[in-house]
């Protein structure tokens, strides 16, 4: 404060760019739940999604994948409510909420896990989106750009927007959103109006093909469970936590991959660019490529920029955004899609058991008491919540890689056995801080 007192044009970008990772957001900082829902539509609103839905629609058909998407998004919509209301009742960060578990030491080591993943994410996404506006102005307007000069240029903007915090990636949301649904809504209707034949709505697929096919939903979309407190500790209750989880995770997400499945299933296409040339609307697919990477992107920075503060403590929160989009860039622009893509797809399974094992010691161990005064008592590891970490990634591992199964679902099978021995050794190890 006597910093700010001394210096307050120094302090301006640092004014400007307060996202409150190191403490919890004031009570007079509120946003409502569907303004989260629609931050949470934008993310899944990008090329990976809509990829991976339309070959899901092809592989299952439309009938079957239509059912897994809402069947997976639904419970991924169930994980959220809990992690959300963490989030909305401590009003603080994912990150510093690991720490009451696996204490100070012990949760830096998750969050740097946590910070390779969303960095890995955004660099293989900037790869890809450098690749996708290179192959599409070269295609459709004659254009022969760079793909890594389109890479680090999206890089660059992408960065800008993020180091302005939430409200920044609020207000883009707000601008982006609404157009990119509109789209998608009407080449949907498109690819249903068109045709000789009616799309077949029938499940096809197999039982045991359905639960595979909820299972990679689940896996797909499980990250936004697992960092919905990073979005709703700006809710000012649990009722429009609530709101954020049920329809920005149980209504957008399924609805996105449906609505890029029925084009894909009509075209019989999965590449955007193709699915939207199939339906004559080429420009247009140029312009949702654009928004719905960048939409996603700073969402995953923003994150990767929570997890970074709480390792690098002194560190401002915009440097920590320019440092990690440097080095994301520069792995991007080195080709790391090609190679990182199954890592990230592995340690996936191991951020599943986390909301276990933060959602069972807020409200079972510590009874919502998540003062940050007690973490300086606090023991530096806490064995308990590492020891269920650890279980818990090896159970998902397993099931994952059809060694083990107690349901069929890889992220349940790695959730469930976490928090129940999260709860039975922090009530035997005891858990004081």
């Amino acid at each position: 404060m006597a910093d700010t007192e001394m210096r307050p044009e120094a302090s301006r970008l640092e004014t400007l760019t307060e996202d409150y990772t190191r403490e919890p957001v004031p009570a007079h900082v509120n946003t409502r739940g569907l303004q989260i829902a629609i931050i949470q539509c934008a993310i899944g609103i990008t090329l990976p999604v809509l990829a991976y839905s339309s070959w899901l629609a092809q592989e299952n058909g439309l009938g079957s994948a239509n059912f897994g998407f809402w069947a997976g998004s639904w419970i991924v919509a169930l994980i959220s409510v809990f992690s959300g209301m963490v989030g909305a009742q401590s009003r603080l960060s994912t990150y510093m909420i690991l720490q009451f578990s696996f204490g100070r030491t012990g949760a830096k080591l998750v969050n740097l896990l946590m910070a390779v993943i969303l960095l890995g994410w955004y660099a293989v996404t900037c790869e890809e989106f450098g690749l996708a506006i290179s192959q599409a102005l070269e295609t459709m307007l004659g254009i022969d750009l760079n793909v890594q000069l389109a890479t680090l240029a999206g890089s660059v903007l992408m960065a800008l927007t993020t180091i302005f915090g939430f409200q920044m990636i609020e207000k883009f949301s707000r601008f982006s959103v609404p157009l990119l649904a509109g789209f998608m809504v009407y080449v949907a209707l498109q690819a249903t109006g068109s045709g000789d034949v009616a799309l077949d709505w029938s499940r096809s697929a197999t039982a045991e093909a359905e639960v595979s096919l909820i299972s990679t939903v689940i896996g797909l979309f499980v990250i936004a469970a697992v960092l919905m407190p990073d979005f709703t500790r700006f809710c000012p209750n649990s009722r429009e936590s609530i709101i954020a989880s049920v329809v920005g995770l149980g209504f957008t997400f399924p609805m996105v991959a449906l609505l890029a499945a029925i084009p894909a299933v009509r075209t019989g296409e999965s590449d955007l660019i193709m699915i939207m040339a199939g339906m004559g609307v080429v420009f247009a697919a140029l312009f949702v490529l654009v928004f719905a990477t960048w939409s996603t992107n700073i969402t995953n920075l923003y994150s990767s920029t929570l997890t970074l503060s709480t390792i690098a403590t002194k560190v401002p929160s915009w440097k920590l955004t320019v440092l990690g989009a440097v080095v994301a860039t520069a792995a991007a622009m080195g080709g790391l899609a090609g190679e990182f893509t199954t890592f990230l797809l592995f340690i996936g399974v191991t951020t599943t058991p986390l909301v276990g094992i933060y959602v069972v010691d807020f409200f079972l161990i510590r009874g919502r008491d998540y003062d940050l005064r007690r973490l300086e008592a606090a023991p530096a590891i806490g064995w308990p919540a590492l020891v269920s970490w650890a279980l818990g990634s090896t159970l998902g591992y397993l099931t994952e890689n059809g060694l083990l199964s107690l349901t069929g679902l890889s992220a349940i099978d790695a959730l469930i056995p976490t928090a129940l021995l999260y709860f039975v050794l922090a009530k035997l190890l005891g858990r004081r801080a």
